[in-house]
This record gives C-alpha cells, sequence and structure tokens, in this order.
C-alpha cells in the first residue's frame, strides 16, 4: 500500500476519521506538481473504493498535456478533508524538499474545497471551471421553467452571453451583465429569477467573487475547464466497477501513476504530445486569442462578444439534454 509499482514512497496520507483521508503521489510526480504552475481538481462518486464518500484527483498542466499527479479518497466533503488533504500534501513535499506555490488551481465550484486552498495555498488563485459555470446557468434555466422561452434567437443570444461572461474582461463584466438584465426582462419578467441568481452567485457582493471564474488574463494559457478530468474519470468508470474495495482501488491508482509517467517520459523524449487534441478545440482556442488580441488593440466589445457566443452555443449545445 506504501509503495508504487516501481517501490518507490507512495502513500503521504491516512488520516483516521473522522474526515478519512487516504492520498498517493510519488516523488517524481511531486516534482512534476512543484514544476508546473497549473493545477486541476475534481473529484468522482462513481468509483469511490467501498467506504469512502469519493475520491479526489489533482492534475497538472504541463507544456503537453493533463496528468493525474494526486490520488486521494475521502470519507466526505467536507471542508476538514481537503484541509486535510492538501496539508498533508504540503508538508510531505517540503519533508522532500520539494517547493509546491501553484498560481492556479482550477476546481468546480465547491466552497468547501476552495476555502481549504486558500488556507494552504494562499498564494494561488483558485479558478472556477467554465463549464461547471455554464451547467449551474443551464439548471437555473430549467429549474425556472425557461427552457422552452430560451430557444427564441434574442433570448438564446442573451443567454450565451451570460455563459460568455468569463472570457470578458473583468471589468467589463458589470456593464455587460446590466445590458442582458435589460435585454431578458424586456423580453419576459420570467427572467428576473434567473438574473437574480447570476448576480447574487457571481456578480456584485457574490458568493464566487469574479476574479475565481473569470479567464480572460489566463486565454491562452491553460485549460478553462475540467473536461480532461471528466475524461479521465470516464477511463476509470470503464476499468473499475462501483464503488470497489480500497485494494482494487489502489491498485489502479498504482497503475494510473505508472502509466502517467510513461506517458511524460515519451513526451519529454519527443518534444510533442502523445494525446493531441480534437482540432476543433484547438481551433476554437486559436480564435479565442486571436479574439482577445484584437480586443485589446481596437476595444471592440461588440465583434469580441460575438466571437465568445461561439463558444457559448458550443456549451449549450453540449448541456442542454444532460
Amino acid at each position: 500500500m506504501c509503495y508504487n509499482n516501481s517501490k518507490k514512497e507512495f502513500l503521504f496520507c491516512n488520516s483516521p476519521t473522522p474526515h478519512k483521508v487516504i492520498a498517493f503521489a510519488s516523488e517524481q510526480a511531486l516534482k512534476l506538481l512543484s514544476n508546473n504552475p497549473h493545477w486541476n481538481g475534481d473529484g468522482t462518486f462513481r468509483t469511490s473504493p467501498a467506504l469512502f464518500t469519493q475520491s479526489y484527483y489533482f492534475h497538472v498542466w504541463d507544456e503537453f498535456s493533463m496528468k493525474p499527479i494526486i490520488f486521494s479518497c475521502c470519507e466526505d466533503k467536507s471542508e476538514e478533508s481537503y484541509r486535510q488533504l492538501l496539508q498533508s500534501l504540503f508538508t510531505h513535499a517540503t519533508k522532500n524538499n520539494i517547493v509546491l506555490n501553484p498560481s492556479t488551481i482550477l476546481i468546480d465550484f465547491e466552497q468547501g474545497m476552495v476555502n481549504a486552498i486558500n488556507d494552504v495555498f494562499p498564494h494561488a488563485l483558485v479558478k472556477g471551471c467554465h463549464f461547471h459555470f455554464a451547467q449551474n446557468i443551464w439548471k437555473k434555466i430549467k429549474k425556472y421553467n425557461l427552457v422552452t422561452l430560451s430557444k427564441q434567437e434574442n433570448i438564446r443570444r442573451q443567454i450565451a452571453n451570460i455563459i460568455a461572461l468569463p472570457l470578458i474582461p473583468p471589468n467589463e463584466v458589470n456593464n455587460c451583465m446590466e445590458k442582458i438584465i435589460d435585454e431578458l426582462c424586456n423580453y419576459d419578467t420570467k427572467f428576473e429569477k434567473l438574473t437574480d441568481y447570476v448576480i447574487k452567485n457571481y456578480i456584485e457582493d457574490a458568493r464566487f467573487p469574479v476574479q475565481m471564474w473569470n479567464h480572460f488574463d489566463t486565454i491562452g494559457q491553460r485549460p478553462r475547464t475540467n473536461n480532461h478530468l471528466e475524461g479521465y474519470h470516464r477511463q476509470l468508470n470503464a476499468r473499475v466497477r462501483t464503488n470497489p474495495d480500497l485494494w482494487t482501488w489502489i491498485n489502479e491508482v498504482k497503475s494510473s501513476e505508472e502509466s502517467v509517467m510513461c506517458r511524460y517520459e515519451q513526451e519529454q523524449a519527443q518534444k510533442r504530445t502523445t494525446r493531441p487534441r480534437k482540432g476543433k478545440y484547438i481551433q476554437d482556442d486559436n480564435k479565442l486569442m486571436l479574439a482577445k488580441k484584437k480586443y485589446i488593440e481596437d476595444q471592440d466589445f461588440d465583434t469580441y462578444q460575438k466571437t465568445l457566443r461561439a463558444v457559448s452555443h458550443r456549451y449549450i449545445h453540449i448541456i442542454k439534454d444532460a
């Protein structure tokens, strides 16, 4: 249990109940975590070991691909468990003379993890996944029975503008949201519940401040979503039965870590990714970077926003039937 398939130290956390956490990372993985400033974190329930509520993974975005680095299972989803995980990680790395100082950590909008990151890595900027942001908006559209109304072209455009808020300059968010409110509420007052939700949670004295969910400054620098991690979870689901016993999960984690390190060494040797992204996603990112560059040069917000809506419509197409 304490060692990986290469017979190297692997276990770094085995805390007692309550808030029990078991977590693994190799020294090589920790060095990779140290050398790359952008991390992503996400949990999954289906393949978490029996008696644990979830398994939680941290991935690192290096110059070639996203890689799972930290493998953990948590007895619950409490802030205490997340703090135990992160503090154990920090302490273990420090004992091995490895400095962990991430610039950004992208997660979903789970407040307990946000608080734990702020405690253990106070200099890291916590970022909210753009796709989760879009999902949250669409869930409210369904909850408030606005789906049918949202099929109208003018209304769909404003919904797309809401979903595109994370891609506009932070100083434009308030003005943009005011225009969205004017447009939507002129169409139908039923949209007041939706716009009130957005304001309360993301805009004014919000539960999630703008700097958390806005990605304008990091366009072209790091992924804006946890979709890579969701893909990893789907792979786990295909290989491991639902809620396996702890030893089955640990063996899967060891195999996964071995595979990741082989991929890392291969990519370093070849100086290219072994997992190329789909062309349409690369094209979307290139369009966004070009649109951002043009906006900075000429300050034509309407043209920039039009480009962003294309990204939003893609998200809507994916999540509307979920």
